[in-house]
């Protein structure tokens, strides 16, 4: 017979277990986003510069199509990102969520809601220093395991 104590214990492993089911990221952490996204001042030429989940590099190019829509073109994705609400979008049948873009938006940090994926887009193939550390800082905050961005 399992005494209560152990079966207590026994279900706080499993319940920490299940929180980081991806690997990747806490899902027991809430997942932010930029209520003040534009889409439109996101279109254009991108740099992935880091990434969890996925393969980083190449380009990702992103164009207005009728609203706040962005067609995107990227290393393994063609879809279309259409707004689910303030910073949330929709890309392939995933939620995406804005979970950082600088002011200037020359950095933008993208992950999907399932925590299957974090990408890091930048203007320029060179992360500046203050920037990556930003992105560290805010990937943390939502739960991902930094030590495995690439």
């Amino acid at each position: 017979m399992m005494r209560p104590f152990f079966l207590l214990l026994l279900c706080a492993a499993l319940a920490g277990c299940a929180a980081r089911d991806s690997g990747i990221r806490d899902s027991s952490v809430p997942m932010q986003a930029v209520v003040g996204f534009q889409p439109e001042l996101a279109a254009g030429l991108w740099t992935e510069v880091a990434a969890i989940g996925r393969p980083s590099g190449g380009q990702w190019l992103m164009v207005l199509s009728g609203g706040n829509d962005l067609n995107v073109t990227a290393p393994g994705i063609t879809a279309e990102m259409t707004p689910l609400g303030p910073g949330r979008m929709a890309l392939g049948g995933r939620e995406v969520r804005v979970l950082w873009v600088d002011t200037a938006y020359r950095t933008l940090v993208l992950g999907d809601l399932d925590g299957r994926f974090v990408t890091v887009l930048n203007e320029d193939p060179a992360l500046p220093a203050d920037r990556a550390r930003v992105v560290r800082e805010i990937l943390g905050w939502n739960g991902y395991d930094v030590s495995q961005l690439r």
